[in-house]
């Protein structure tokens, strides 16, 4: 007989998870955490290196709902030196 595990909800998302449903590169992601548009922690432990970054899920629903509310603007970029 198999069991069904119930899955607590998912409170924070990997890089690549918000990646995805921003539906933008994980680069992207990573300069967003960088320049503090989207919050962030490291969880640190064994295999984790440096420690592996999780974004809350509230901030990127908010991040999305600022984003529809206001009209979409692209993600600031540092512009090349000529």
């Amino acid at each position: 007989m198999i069991s069904k595990v119930k899955r607590a909800p998912m409170v924070d998302a990997s890089m690549r998870t918000v990646a995805g449903m921003l539906d933008v590169c994980i680069l992207t992601v990573y300069r967003m955490v960088k320049s503090g548009v989207l919050p962030h922690y490291r969880v640190v432990g064994e295999g984790a290196g440096k420690g592996t970054i999780r974004i809350p899920l509230e901030a990127v629903e908010k991040y999305r709902r600022d984003r529809m509310t206001t009209g979409w603007k692209p993600y600031p970029m540092r512009r090349k030196k000529a």
